[in-house]
C-alpha cells in the first residue's frame, strides 16, 4: 500500500479489512459502522477496483466479485422472506384483534 495515500485513515484498520476480503473474495464484507465504511471505501476501491458497497439498514456490504454479488443477492432474498413471513404474522394479529 502506499504510505501517503493512506496517511489519513486508520491504516492498521484498513490492512485487516483488505486482509478480510482477501480471506474470500466470493463472500460479501460486511460492516455495520456506515461512516467508517463510507471512509474506508475509496481506499478499498484503490486495492480492488471492480469493488462495490451496498448498504441496508445499518449494514454496509462490499463485495469484489460477481459471486460476492450473487451472495449478497441470495442473503436478501432469503432476509426479504423472513420479512414477508414476519408481516404475514402481524397481519393476523391486526386481524385477531378488531
Amino acid at each position: 500500500m502506499d504510505k501517503e495515500l493512506y496517511r489519513e485513515i486508520d491504516r492498521e484498520h484498513l490492512a485487516y479489512i483488505i486482509k478480510e476480503i482477501n480471506k474470500d473474495k466470493e463472500k460479501p464484507f460486511k460492516m455495520a459502522n456506515e461512516e467508517l465504511a463510507d471512509e474506508m471505501f475509496p481506499y478499498i476501491q484503490k486495492e480492488f477496483p471492480e469493488a462495490k458497497i451496498y448498504k441496508y439498514d445499518y449494514y454496509q456490504f462490499i463485495v469484489i466479485s460477481k459471486r460476492g454479488k450473487n451472495a449478497l443477492i441470495k442473503r436478501m432474498k432469503s432476509l426479504k422472506e423472513e420479512h414477508e413471513k414476519k408481516i404475514k404474522q402481524i397481519d393476523q394479529l391486526l386481524s385477531e384483534l378488531k
